[in-house]
């Protein structure tokens, strides 16, 4: 086969703009999704045809996963098991900071213990487990936000504006989270494929932007005035979850080049053309 990358969940958010960024570096992939009719992807009813497809000697990207926090489906843990047989050290699995849990008030490094608080972060970490067993990679994303995302914190708080209500509901409005753009996501994983040193990584700003003034961020890029409006937190949870990536920024010489305040003054650019597109 002449792809030596394989992607799963090329369709999703980050694995159609992994997909979208390494296209500009010339490097040659095939990307799996188990939805129909998308452009350049190789279609698959189940992920563990795969084996069929490609060979040990390509790095796989492995992405595919159940998102529903509540889920109690094991069939990740089972495609991570079958995935990790074939790939062994040139599978990287693309995890995520909630396998910390939410008990923090300082930066995360990867010696820091997990929390599995709900059955998401469970299937994480077992996924993890499996991984590193086999001689894989985990890299832990932050929260990761950019153009193509739905559902999230983002929408909602562009739709709060919107409505032009005077109390901006958030849930969570006193959390701490660490929010990294979707690109520099990309560009960590491609810095690490090009010299993959097996372990756990964090992969994220190591900076901390409190909820309630992600919301202030959004009002003045969307030019309401803080007069206008206040934001209630439903919750008073004021968890924080920030993750160190010192290990991979200094393995790989790799930083983030987005920061919140360029970030979303995209988003909402973005958001703004796709509703408009919609019509």
């Amino acid at each position: 086969m002449n792809n030596s990358l394989i992607i799963t969940g090329a369709s999703g958010f980050i694995g159609s703009q992994l997909m979208n960024f390494i296209k500009t570096l010339n490097i040659s992939f095939l990307g799996f999704s188990r939805q129909e009719n998308h452009n350049n992807l190789q279609w698959t009813k189940d992920y563990m045809d795969i084996g069929s497809k490609a060979d040990k000697n390509q790095i796989c990207i492995h992405l595919a996963g159940n998102k529903i926090i509540s889920s109690v489906d094991d069939r990740e843990i089972e495609l991570t098991e079958y995935l990790a047989e074939i790939f062994g050290s040139n599978l990287v699995y693309i995890s995520s900071s909630y396998v910390y849990g939410k008990n923090h008030k300082s930066l995360i490094t990867e010696l820091d213990s997990l929390d599995m608080v709900n059955n998401y972060s469970r299937r994480k970490a077992h996924c993890e487990e499996i991984v590193i067993n086999n001689s894989g990679s985990v890299l832990r994303l932050s929260n990761v936000y950019g153009s193509g995302m739905t559902n999230n914190i983002f929408n909602h708080i562009y739709k709060e504006f919107m409505s032009q209500n005077k109390i901006v509901k958030i849930n969570n409005a006193l959390n701490t989270r660490d929010f990294i753009h979707v690109s520099d996501i990309c560009s960590a994983i491609t810095t690490y494929i090009t010299d993959i040193k097996s372990g756990i990584y964090n992969i994220g700003t190591g900076e901390g932007t409190l909820i309630k003034d992600l919301c202030n961020i959004f009002a003045a890029k969307l030019k309401v005035n803080k007069s206008a409006y206040h934001v209630k937190s439903i919750s008073q949870d004021d968890t924080m979850l920030v993750l160190d990536s010192n290990k991979f920024r200094n393995s790989y010489n790799w930083e983030p080049k987005i920061n919140i305040d360029a970030g979303i003054a995209s988003w909402v650019k973005d958001y703004k053309r796709e509703l408009s597109d919609a019509k």
